[in-house]
């Protein structure tokens, strides 16, 4: 169905001339005329699609950033804190550091008092007398076979109470080491005598232990 360009009324679609007012109407080829429809719907399709992808690509956008942003922020936030717990244990105090290796020390050996050295670099335990720890030291001093052969002390492969009590200082030197300040990692774990407090008896030190105890008079 077709209309007049003149009069507008309806005409069969063959009519070349209206039948109401004899205007000539024009000819119109039906298959480029729908190309022309196809192709222009074609087109619009394709343009929805491109704006539908476009409006996808553009919602996300905030999503992405969020997750990058916040990312960043942990990243960030990870760093700092580490900068700030090197920068805190850097610049503990003698009293800090004694505290510090107290609560270590008695994690693995009660009954004693625990002092810090910064000028030597070195964290002092003393047994206090009537301890576990002191009556334990006590009678490995006393022991007759240290007695006849005191180089048992610094025997690696120690048995009994004595392997315990260097594997404590051990385990005290590899913990302490890291919580140290940066300079003073290598921070000398001592044992004193208990016979004689002005004696060395362990010196333990990264996690190693040496034996200290050197002179006959010592005992």
């Amino acid at each position: 169905m077709k209309y007049c360009i003149k009069c507008g009324k309806p005409l069969e679609k063959e009519d070349q001339f209206c039948v109401h007012c004899g205007a000539k109407q024009p000819h119109i080829e039906e298959n480029s005329h729908s190309i022309e429809l196809n192709d222009l719907n074609g087109l619009k399709g394709r343009q929805r699609l491109e704006v539908n992808s476009n409006k996808k690509r553009w919602s996300m956008k905030p999503y992405l950033i969020s997750i990058v942003g916040l990312i960043a922020i942990i990243v960030i936030g990870f760093a700092g804190l580490q900068s700030f717990n090197a920068y805190k244990r850097n610049h503990l105090t003698p009293q800090e550091i004694t505290d510090i290796g107290a609560t270590v020390v008695d994690e693995h050996m009660s009954g004693c008092t625990v002092t810090y050295s910064k000028e030597d670099n070195q964290l002092l335990i003393n047994a206090s007398e009537g301890s576990e720890l002191y009556d334990k030291l006590a009678d490995i001093l006393n022991d007759p076979d240290i007695l006849d052969d005191p180089d048992i002390l610094n025997d690696q492969d120690s048995s009994g109470e004595l392997k315990t009590v260097k594997n404590s200082l051990k385990k005290i030197s590899a913990e302490l080491s890291p919580k140290m300040p940066t300079s003073l990692k290598d921070v000398n774990i001592i044992l004193l005598n208990p016979a004689n407090s002005n004696r060395k008896l362990y010196v333990a030190s990264e996690g190693k232990i040496t034996y200290d105890f050197t002179k006959a008079d010592d005992w």
